[in-house]
């Protein structure tokens, strides 16, 4: 998940509801995540401008990298050419939606 903090969220007091964030969220979601949250979930509590739920990706990597592959919890060191894609096209999106506000 990529997120920058909302400084109104994070002004809010324990026990009251939080408003939801305005900044831009982007979630990429790995096979073997621990802790992945449901989409529907996500788009109800952030302000969610792109996703991508990301398959198998073991066929776009070397025999090498197949081998060493144990699931997503740490995509950037399994997954290196698909999460920064990810990255790319969530900076991507949220940069154009930040320019029209």
């Amino acid at each position: 998940m990529f997120i920058e903090a909302d400084d109104q969220f994070m002004g809010a007091k324990m026990g009251e509801p939080k408003p939801k964030p305005t900044k831009p969220f982007g979630y990429s979601h790995f096979p073997h995540d621990l802790g992945a949250a449901p989409i529907k979930w996500v788009e109800k509590e952030v302000n969610l401008v792109w996703s991508r739920e990301h398959k198998d990706v073991r066929s776009s990597n070397s025999a090498r990298e197949v081998a060493d592959i144990q699931g997503g919890h740490f995509p950037f060191l399994e997954h290196t050419t698909d999460t920064w894609e990810a990255l790319e096209d969530f900076v991507s999106k949220a940069w154009k939606q930040s320019a029209r506000l």
